[in-house]
């Protein structure tokens, strides 16, 4: 069940990554020059790739890979919904939703990086 809720949010991650490409919304191509716009839209899937399948199939290095690549979209992304906010108050709960999931992300990513360094000691004879 853990693995398909996780496969579930890097699925949203990858579709957050193609709408941002694809059907970027006004008020975020206002703000950002499209390069940009693109270039985090494919971060975004790449990094959200690399960690589907990294949660399909349970290599959870393909997570430590795809997920720093995630996490610096969804950055972008929030600091990009937070200066909407300020013009427009009604994308308050927008940019908390964004800011909740790049925290969300980033507790998966310390958790595997303190999983793999437990790992790496138990193999080396120090655990």
């Amino acid at each position: 069940m853990l693995y398909g809720l996780r496969a579930a949010l890097y699925l949203m991650c990858l579709l957050m990554g193609v709408g941002a490409v694809w059907l970027t919304p006004t008020t975020v191509s206002d703000r950002l020059p499209g390069f940009v716009t693109d270039l985090w839209g494919v971060i975004a899937v790449l990094g959200a790739l690399a960690c589907l399948g990294g949660a399909l199939s349970r290599l959870y290095r393909w997570e430590l890979i795809g997920l720093p690549l995630v996490i610096g979209a969804v950055v972008i992304y929030a600091i990009t919904v937070w200066e909407i906010a300020a013009d427009a108050p009604t994308r308050t709960a927008q940019a908390s939703a964004v800011t909740a999931l790049l925290f969300a992300l980033g507790i998966r990513w310390i958790d595997l990086l303190v999983v793999r360094g437990r790992l790496v000691r138990e193999n080396q004879g120090g655990g």
